[in-house]
């Protein structure tokens, strides 16, 4: 990954469309500037890295965290549905998750898009707090 302000480059390997500008969400951008900041503008983030010794740090950091159950891969889960229940858009969703069209989103995650009783429980809430 090349890191930049909002817009990273994630290099895949799967298939050209792995290899892709993503967005990264606001939360994350301190971390990634902490890292990128003795960086050359083109160097690789995480160069040299295996993707043994990643899973091997992942699970450490479960570890320390005390969960469970959660690998890797899922952090693309947890991506989707959080995107998809803030409404962004589904391209966008695709695209950061290397899919070459939002097909496979709507299938796995359309169903975390906001329903009905999601707009009236947020209205509620809202009231509520006035």
């Amino acid at each position: 990954m090349h890191c930049g302000r909002g817009i990273d480059h994630v290099h895949g390997s799967k298939h050209p469309s792995r290899d892709r500008r993503v967005l990264v969400d606001v939360e994350f951008w301190a971390h990634l500037d902490e890292l990128a900041r003795n960086c050359l503008p083109d160097a690789l983030l995480w160069g040299g890295i295996t993707p043994d010794a990643a899973r091997h740090q992942h699970k450490k950091a479960c570890r320390a965290l005390r969960i469970d159950d959660y690998r890797m891969h899922d952090s693309r889960h947890s991506y989707a549905v959080r995107h998809m229940r803030a409404e962004h858009d589904i391209h966008m969703i695709a695209r950061n998750l290397g899919h070459t069209d939002a097909t496979m989103v709507l299938k796995v995650y359309g169903k975390y898009r906001p329903n009905t009783d999601d707009f009236r429980r947020l209205s509620s809430d809202k009231r509520g707090a006035q």
